[in-house]
């Protein structure tokens, strides 16, 4: 990532995990208001910010059958995470949604 992009690339993988943890819990739903969001807050251009996603994905930082069929960002590891934390807390609802589990 850092060859590739720089600290920026760092930087925006780093902001999309921070909003996965902040809003869901182990998802993030990419459509305009995310990519608007990150590029605007990071000051970084909106292309950039697609090519780190689509390299995250590559590269298996995110899982790319979800990136591609529907636009959400997450991971098996984000999804276990989650999970303990979530039962951790005593959330009610602990269960990944089916359509975004990630199962390899």
């Amino acid at each position: 990532m850092i060859k590739n992009f720089s600290g920026n690339g760092f930087l925006i993988y780093s902001f999309i995990l921070t909003e996965i943890y902040r809003d869901k819990g182990y998802f993030l739903e990419w459509d305009n208001d995310a990519d608007f969001d990150i590029f605007e807050a990071l000051n970084i251009s909106e292309n950039l910010v697609n090519e780190v996603v689509n390299y995250s994905c590559l590269i298996g930082l995110f899982n790319q059958e979800l990136w591609e069929e529907k636009n959400i960002i997450t991971t098996k590891n984000i999804q276990e995470f989650w999970a303990k934390v979530a039962k951790i807390v005593k959330r009610k609802n602990q269960a990944v949604i089916s359509d975004f589990l990630v199962k390899t």
